[in-house]
């Protein structure tokens, strides 16, 4: 649904509404910043609130006056999809309402991309605008940064069809597993968390893998990720992973870290309710090794997509995953 919409007061009070809105890196920007502005003897006086991590949870929560529950989950590229899972768990419990969730971020200081820029996180590319972001591609050589926020308001179906708010879809799977990985930035050669991610939330959601219609991938275009994504899908989904359509949205987008989940959440979205697969763009040369179904170039039409999948994994090895269904009014 969108928000703010002018019915929700009449539904809900304040108290019984809360936010998860993620970081990947918080203020690391305005960190660095004003460091250097500190020793120039002109840090701004507003630095604490411009490096807080929870910064976007607490002016959300002020703005719309929402009163209840509060949390900001910092999970690298896995937080938006955290976000939103973990939203999904606290209306599901009961506790509250209505949740809005989701992730921003914005990394464009040099310092700030240096450091991950020196992990060889990023795309190596610097004259074919078509290289720098080409996930499963072999061509593939790291992602671009972007930045921009996404943001998701959920609510118990119930209680969405009695105010006849816009029901845009079903979450009804979420799992988050650790890798307990010790190379922080690389995928677990054994995959364990990643594997066990996918079958919980598959699990979770009363579904069965045959009932996956479309895998939003987490496709970063490094050649770690991509590969070891490509393998994790093959071991959940068997011969069905060379069927069933896996692309990556980070081709149009790059990567926007902690909202790269609930951005991709959106896309599921629209795939579902426009029935597009969106394609992967930017795939010139196949992977022998990537060679599942990653719909090069051109967009699936007049696909139906009644089940989603959203898939987002970050450093240190968070690993989440999502199970979006259509909604279909009855």
């Amino acid at each position: 649904m969108s928000f703010p919409d002018s019915s929700i007061l009449d539904h809900y009070h304040n108290t019984d509404c809360g936010v998860i809105v993620g970081t990947g890196r918080g203020g690391f920007d305005n960190i660095a910043a004003n460091y250097f502005a500190y020793r120039e003897e002109n840090p701004s006086i507003q630095a604490r609130f411009h490096t807080m991590p929870s910064i976007a949870t607490a002016v959300i929560s002020v703005n719309w006056n929402l009163k209840d529950y509060q949390s900001t989950p910092v999970a690298a590229c896995a937080t938006g999809n955290i976000a939103i899972g973990e939203a999904y768990e606290i209306i599901k419990s009961g506790k509250m309402s209505l949740m809005l969730a989701g992730g921003a971020e914005s990394t464009m200081g040099h310092f700030p991309v240096w450091s991950i820029d020196v992990l060889s996180a990023l795309s190596k590319e610097k004259y074919d605008p078509q290289k720098p972001c080409c996930p499963f591609s072999k061509e593939r050589s790291g992602f671009i940064l972007s930045e921009g926020s996404a943001v998701v308001c959920l609510e118990s179906l119930e209680k969405a069809k009695k105010r006849n708010a816009k029901i845009l879809g079903e979450v009804i799977g979420y799992a988050n597993h650790s890798d307990a990985w010790p190379v922080l930035t690389a995928p677990a050669e054994d995959m364990e968390g990643k594997i066990k991610t996918l079958e919980n939330a598959i699990k979770s959601s009363g579904l069965t893998c045959n009932d996956i219609d479309y895998i939003n991938a987490h496709g970063t275009s490094t050649p770690m990720n991509d590969l070891s994504e490509t393998q994790v899908s093959k071991e959940v989904f068997g011969d069905l992973a060379y069927k069933i359509p896996m692309t990556s949205t980070k081709s149009y987008t790059g990567h926007l870290i902690s909202a790269a989940g609930s951005m991709e959440t959106i896309f599921c979205l629209k795939a579902m309710e426009y029935k597009i697969i969106p394609a992967t763009i930017n795939f010139k040369k196949p992977d022998p090794l990537c060679d599942l179904n990653y719909v090069p170039n051109e967009h699936l039409l007049h696909y139906p997509v009644k089940h989603a999948m959203n898939v987002n994994y970050g450093f240190g090895g968070a690993n989440s995953c999502l199970i979006l269904k259509e909604y279909q009014n009855e």
